[in-house]
């Protein structure tokens, strides 16, 4: 006879080395909110300072004079103005290359069509 060998049997979580066990992530309900009447035009100030204060630029913001900030907010506008004028210059730049274009393309019109007018000489 074979020697028999011992049954195998299917492994179990005891016999695993210790495995936490999978989270079930679950879906969150919305948190709720519950602002009392007497607090909501509050609220309602609050937000529009803090949008207003993100409108503004920086150089109206500060109040703070001591001479590095000077320093800062003039650095910034004479940033902002050549901004400005980079955005104006590319914006010229555009037209003029636009112009340069249709120009190029009328000439070779004409170039094609002197050539097809003008007879063979032999």
């Amino acid at each position: 006879m074979a020697s028999e060998a011992p049954l195998k049997r299917k492994r179990s979580v005891e016999d695993l080395p210790h495995v936490e066990p999978k989270r079930v992530l679950r879906p969150r309900s919305a948190p709720e909110i519950i602002i009392p009447v007497q607090a909501a035009p509050i609220m309602k100030a609050r937000v529009k300072k803090t949008i207003a204060k993100r409108s503004t630029p920086a150089a109206v913001r500060s109040t703070d004079s001591s001479p590095g900030s000077n320093l800062l907010l003039q650095k910034d506008k004479i940033i902002e103005e050549l901004r400005l004028e980079l955005a104006e210059a590319n914006s010229k730049l555009a037209k003029a290359e636009k112009k340069l274009a249709e120009s190029e393309k009328e000439l070779a019109a004409m170039k094609t069509s002197a050539a097809k007018d003008t007879p063979i000489q032999r």
